[in-house]
């Protein structure tokens, strides 16, 4: 098992608000899941955390490591309207304890102070918070196999606690909860049951609510692997969530909640050392409250990315070439935001928007939910001086996407749309990247973008841009 680091910022849901202009109905959307994301990929790629392994001979009984890092980062978003951004300090402590190979108890707790600039504006949120230590992963993980005495070569394990968990290839859901994983199987074929809540402090999605603030939602999936090969498999998922929001409602003509179940599957393949690809499509099905209505409609909608990325492993330079195609349904008389109750789906109609508790990578400033979207991206990165001393383990990259619509006249979840526009054009973006790790325990990002809007497509037809850069000190 791969040990999943989290990174969740918990009033970052503030970061792009906007209060400056009655024309933008649809605020951009919550960066707090691609800020973990980039964050949390930082963190995997070193390596830091023992996990529990498949070795039967140990040279002690007891295993017990600890670590940590501290990071700091800055992220500046700019458009007509206003310029938003803020610095951030975190740190987390984890300790891991492995008892024979067979039980895992590993903890994790975070501090994180946000420095909010005070010519931003924020629609709940302009002051600097400072978040006391608290719990970020915690579990109790445990070999079965060895803990009942089975004996064989089926896996079987079990873990109990808060950790993040991904479904497939993270399109349907990339997330962190509270709840209780099962894994079965053999070398050929693996099974994936699992229970999760949301944790109480997260933020919501949907900002209409009446409660606006804490998420509470139930998650039970199950997933099948089958591996044809050490370079082929297959996978196939369902995945129920139940939202717990839709109480004490203020009137009884609004109601909020939204319940989607997801039916999916993909491919993971690898042709040599240089070619690798991918695939996931997903059913959306389930119920919602719409704007203004105490009944619920019918969710419809369908969802898949493709992808493949090719390495030129005898060139020096290591050139990496991507390619990945994008699409979300959408609903052609939704002309709110698809993230909102309000706003949001017409009351009496199916809702054909595809919502998704996952992530994709889908651009810097730009960065829409894959709802009412169809995106490709073209990427390439290199390692331009592998060689050198210092600056070897660099790696510098572009990426540039293609935006449009799926339904013409449907909104989508990031800036308005223009009344009355009915192309499908949304724009395009081109972002630039540096991963540079100078020491052993020392890695720095920096990430830069800039989306350009279709004509007429907004109500902000200005550019956007984004910057970011952060620093990892490992301990």
């Amino acid at each position: 098992m791969i040990l999943r680091t989290s990174f969740y910022l918990l009033l970052l849901g503030t970061l792009a608000l906007p209060t400056g202009s009655l024309l933008n109905a649809q605020a951009e959307y919550d960066r707090s899941r691609q800020i973990e994301k980039v964050t949390r990929d930082e963190i995997e790629l070193r390596d830091l955390e023992p996990t529990l392994g498949d070795e039967d001979e140990l040279l002690q009984d007891i295993d017990f490591d600890y670590g940590g890092w501290f990071r700091h980062a800055f992220y500046r978003t700019r458009d007509n309207l206003q310029t938003r951004r803020f610095k951030m300090w975190d740190a987390r402590i984890w300790a891991n304890l492995v008892y024979k190979n067979t039980h895992q108890l590993y903890m994790r707790v975070l501090g994180m102070n946000i420095n909010y600039h005070t010519r931003n504006e924020y629609y709940y949120m302009e002051n600097n918070d400072l978040n006391a230590p608290r719990l970020d992963i915690g579990y109790y993980y445990s070999d079965l196999n060895k803990t009942l005495g089975l004996g064989g070569s089926t896996k079987l394990r079990l873990q109990v606690g808060r950790n993040y968990e991904t479904i497939g290839e993270g399109m349907v859901m990339d997330d962190r909860g509270d709840g209780a994983k099962l894994e079965f199987g053999n070398e050929k074929l693996e099974f994936t049951a699992l229970v999760m809540r949301s944790i109480y402090s997260t933020d919501m999605y949907d900002r209409s609510y009446i409660d606006f603030g804490s998420n509470r939602y139930v998650t039970a999936s199950g997933e099948v692997v089958g591996k044809f090969s050490e370079t082929f498999e297959i996978f196939g998922y369902t995945l129920f969530r139940r939202d717990k929001n839709d109480a004490s409602p203020l009137n009884l003509t609004q109601r909020f909640g939204y319940d989607p179940q997801y039916h999916g599957g993909g491919v993971r393949g690898q042709f040599g050392p240089s070619f690798v690809y991918f695939g996931e499509a997903a059913w959306e099905l389930g119920s919602r409250y719409s704007d203004g209505s105490p009944k619920r409609d019918r969710i419809e909608a369908f969802a898949f990315t493709a992808g493949a990325d090719y390495t030129f492993v005898e060139t020096e330079t290591k050139p990496k070439l991507s390619i990945q195609h994008m699409f979300g349904s959408g609903d052609k008389d939704n002309q709110g935001t698809v993230v909102d109750t309000v706003m949001g789906n017409t009351a009496g109609t199916n809702d054909n928007t595809f919502f998704t508790y996952g992530y994709i990578d889908m651009g810097y400033a730009f960065y829409p939910l894959l709802s009412n979207v169809e995106v490709w991206k073209f990427a390439i990165a290199i390692e331009p001086w592998r060689e050198h001393a210092i600056m070897g383990d660099v790696e510098v990259g572009v990426n540039h996407y293609l935006y449009r619509k799926h339904r013409s006249t449907g909104g989508i979840s990031d800036r308005a749309i223009l009344p009355g526009y009915s192309a499908s054009r949304l724009g395009h973006e081109t972002d630039f990247f540096l991963n540079w790790r100078p020491v052993s325990d020392v890695s720095i990002l920096a990430q830069t973008g800039i989306f350009f809007p279709a004509k007429h497509a907004f109500s902000d037809d200005d550019h956007r841009s984004f910057f970011s850069w952060s620093a990892v000190v490992y301990f």
